[in-house]
């Protein structure tokens, strides 16, 4: 098993505060009030390492000297059908689909890891380096968020019916002030995002238009112009495009910094389109969304 230091510990497998883990390592009896390492901190893997003359701890990268209660996808679908808040159908494989769109995790070979706005909601990351998968778990308090009471909002009857069975649309019509109309139904601002948008549809791929980003109150109020579901298993998870389309004028380009900075945070899937990208769009866009596991010729 891996071994990693008390603070990576902490900020990398516990998302959780360093002084946090320092407090209840002490108290759990791991550690003594000159933080070094007890019998106690032995017994569960814990020991002391040296690196450039400076010793340190270094502890399982599964171990929680906080004792929570951790929840896997499974174990939330039992809590969420136990309470009455969701159908007796729901299955863990539905909550991960609806954790990929709400970006908490995101797909990867052999499983799920998590993102940075799964972090800050308290997941935790696990692996088998014996099996090679990844999965995340949840402590029991996170069922107690805005993000969990989110998930069990999108929890309906249709997250029962296996991913490969369901009949997947191509768009759902939505309106907002934008003077073309796509041939799905959407309203939209500029050519270059019709041109997208039909593309879009062409290729039977589910997708929404000027939609809200996910992300905490605390960072503001943010918008992609096109938003891909994580619709089948290959891909690496929802799928944001901007297409970048004023960049001559001061306060959109402003704007666009802001965004690009919020991506880089949250850790989002994004596909940027400029305006020389639109004179060979399908073969631009069936490059990029084949590199987060979408296979235009496919669909």
């Amino acid at each position: 098993m891996k071994k990693v230091s008390t603070t990576k510990l902490a900020s990398d497998h516990l998302s959780i505060p360093s002084e946090k883990i320092w407090s209840a390592l002490f108290e759990g009896g791991y550690i003594d009030e000159r933080r070094n390492i007890t019998k106690k901190g032995e017994g569960v893997g814990g020991e002391t390492k040296v690196f450039n003359g400076t010793y340190y701890i270094a502890w399982p990268i599964d171990f929680d000297p906080l004792s929570r209660t951790l929840l896997g996808v499974n174990q939330l679908a039992k809590r969420w059908i136990d309470s009455g808040q969701t159908s007796a159908g729901i299955t863990g494989r539905a909550i991960n689909r609806v954790l990929l769109e709400t970006g908490l995790i995101k797909k990867t070979t052999g499983g799920y890891l998590l993102t940075a706005l799964g972090k800050k909601f308290g997941g935790i990351q696990r692996s088998s380096e014996y099996y090679g998968t990844s999965s995340v778990v949840w402590p029991e308090d996170f069922l107690s968020t805005s993000q969990a009471k989110k998930i069990e909002s999108k929890l309906d009857d249709r997250n029962i019916i296996p991913e490969d069975e369901k009949e997947v649309t191509k768009s759902s019509s939505t309106k907002r002030k934008g003077q073309y109309k796509t041939n799905d139904g959407h309203w939209v601002a500029s050519r270059g995002e019709v041109i997208i948008d039909n593309l879009l549809y062409q290729y039977y791929i589910p997708h929404s238009y000027d939609r809200a980003l996910n992300i905490l109150e605390e960072d503001g109020q943010y918008r992609c112009d096109f938003y891909i579901p994580a619709f089948i298993p290959s891909m690496k998870g929802p799928i944001h495009i901007e297409f970048w389309g004023l960049e001559s004028d001061e306060n959109y380009m402003k704007r666009k910094k802001e965004k690009l900075a919020i991506y880089k945070k949250y850790e989002f899937i994004l596909i940027e389109i400029r305006n020389k990208d639109i004179q060979d769009i399908s073969t631009f866009l069936e490059r990029n969304l084949l590199k987060f596991g979408l296979d235009c010729s496919k669909q």
